[in-house]
C-alpha cells in the first residue's frame, strides 16, 4: 500500500515533468524559426512591434508559442511595453530572447543583422542542446542497466553456489566451516 502511493506519486510527478519538458521543447523549437520571421518583417520595413502583430496574425509555429505570441501582441495593443509584459514561459531561452527583444523594442533599434546573431544564438544554443542529449544517453541506459545487471549477477551467483553446496564433499564443507567461524567434528 505504501509502495503503490510511493509509485502513484512518483508517476504523477514524472508526468508533470514529461509535459512541462514537452511544452519547452515545443516553445524552444518555434524560436528561430520565429526569429527569422521577425529578421524578414523587419527587412520589409516594419517595426518591431508591426511585425509582432503581423506574425501573431499569419504565421503558425505551435499552438502554445502561437498563444504566447497573440498574449504578447494583445498586451502591446494595450499600450503596455514589452517590459512590462509580466508572461513567462518554462523555457529560460525563451524568455531571454524575449527579454532582449523588449530591449530591443524599448530602445527604438534592431537591426535585422542584429536579429540574425540572435537567430544564429537560439541556434546553436539547440545544437548544443540537441548534442549534450545526445552524449548523455548512454549515462541513463547505465542508470536502469547497472541495477539490472547487479540483480542479475546476485541471481547467478546464488543459484551458482546453492547448488554446489549440495555437491561439496565432507573436506570442503569443513574447510567452508572454518571460513565460517564453526570447527567441523572432522577437522578435529
Amino acid at each position: 500500500s505504501l509502495a503503490a502511493g510511493g509509485i502513484g506519486a512518483t508517476a504523477l510527478y514524472g508526468l508533470s515533468v514529461t509535459l512541462q519538458l514537452k511544452e519547452i521543447r515545443m516553445v524552444e523549437g518555434a524560436l528561430p524559426q520565429f526569429v527569422r520571421d521577425l529578421t524578414e518583417y523587419m527587412k520589409m520595413g516594419y517595426d518591431m512591434q508591426r511585425a509582432l502583430a503581423k506574425i501573431a496574425k499569419e504565421n503558425r509555429y505551435n499552438r502554445l508559442f502561437d498563444a504566447y505570441v497573440r498574449a504578447v501582441v494583445r498586451h502591446l495593443d494595450l499600450g503596455l511595453s514589452m517590459g512590462e509584459i509580466r508572461i513567462r514561459l518554462r523555457s529560460s531561452l525563451a524568455n531571454t530572447v524575449f527579454f532582449l527583444l523588449s530591449e530591443v523594442l524599448e530602445s527604438g533599434g534592431g537591426s535585422p543583422a542584429a536579429l540574425e546573431g540572435l537567430s544564429n544564438f537560439i541556434n546553436e544554443v539547440n545544437r548544443t542542446k540537441s548534442e549534450t542529449k545526445t552524449l548523455m544517453r548512454m549515462y541513463d541506459v547505465l542508470t536502469y542497466a547497472t541495477p539490472l545487471g547487479l540483480a542479475f549477477a546476485m541471481t547467478i551467483m546464488t543459484v551458482l553456489l546453492t547448488s554446489n553446496s549440495s555437491t561439496l564433499g565432507t573436506s570442503a564443507a569443513a574447510i567452508l566451516g572454518n571460513f565460517s567461524g564453526t570447527i567441523s567434528p572432522a577437522a578435529v
